[in-house]
């Protein structure tokens, strides 16, 4: 590549970064190319968008027993599967117009509001999601409307069952009382199974407690009995995702204790 003719109006700046540009061989000029594309307000924004995904617990729409997943963002919409897991986001990546991630398994959904769900088959297997389709200059928000209608907080699957959750996220060290009416359960997630303990075809059972804050969200879990095998870590993963209506005390929430318990078995 050759720089332009020198013309006296140029500041040194310029000047330089076409001495730059042209001790470059053609391979380090294109690679440089590409640095600068990257670099773009709409390619950033894209990047930035899919890249806040990452370490997300979140729950795949119809696809969840397809361990290698790739659609348009025109056909999310048309997507008719009833496998729907709860996932976390391990990798996240924006890639010519193609947003990457890849998802482990964590959870099954088991409850949504008082209906259970277990149409899903999952087996622990990680799943590849690929949303191809976007344009070069796709606005961030579009690139985020698509994943969220594949990819989607307890909030918009709720909203997609056609349940209002409203709440927002409260403090962590709410007070727990004894309240006449107990929180009912809206979004509940089993744990998957660990690799290890599904291998050994090992049975276990682990006792969880925790507070139902007023923002119908799980705070400070404790496993109270646990059963190994990375089966406690399980629970602890999919209890942020659960959903309820807060206790009751005087016709105002308040936030109460409460206990679960996970039973692990191969049938």
């Amino acid at each position: 590549m050759r720089k332009p003719a020198d013309d006296p109006s140029q500041s040194a700046q310029p000047a330089r970064f076409w001495d730059t540009i042209n001790g470059m061989t053609a391979g380090d000029c294109g690679r440089f190319i590409v640095f600068l594309l990257l670099l773009a307000p709409g390619t950033r924004g894209q990047t930035e968008v899919t890249s806040s995904y990452l370490n997300q617990k979140l729950i795949l729409r119809h696809v969840g027993d397809n361990p290698s997943v790739k659609v348009k963002k025109k056909d999310i919409a048309a997507l008719k599967g009833i496998c729907d897991v709860a996932v976390e986001v391990k990798q996240a990546a924006w890639n010519r117009g193609t947003a990457q991630l890849r998802l482990e398994p964590i959870g099954t959904i088991l409850l949504v509001a008082g209906k259970r769900q277990g149409n899903c088959k999952n087996t622990g297997f990680e799943i590849s999601l690929e949303i191809s389709g976007f344009a070069s200059n796709e606005p961030p928000d579009s690139v985020a409307a698509a994943i969220g209608e594949i990819l989607q907080t307890p909030e918009q699957y709720l909203a997609a069952h056609s349940v209002e959750f409203r709440l927002p996220p409260g403090a962590d060290d709410e007070p727990a009382t004894k309240p006449i009416i107990q929180a009912k359960i809206l979004f509940q997630v089993i744990p998957e199974y660990t690799e290890a303990a599904r291998k050994s075809k090992y049975r276990g059972t682990v006792i969880t407690s925790f507070v139902v804050g007023t923002d119908g969200r799980i705070h400070r879990p404790r496993t109270v009995k646990g059963a190994g095998m990375g089966l406690d870590e399980n629970v602890l993963k999919v209890l942020t995702l659960w959903r309820f209506e807060p206790a009751r005390q005087n016709d105002r929430p308040v936030a109460a204790e409460s206990t679960v318990e996970n039973t692990f078995n191969l049938y």
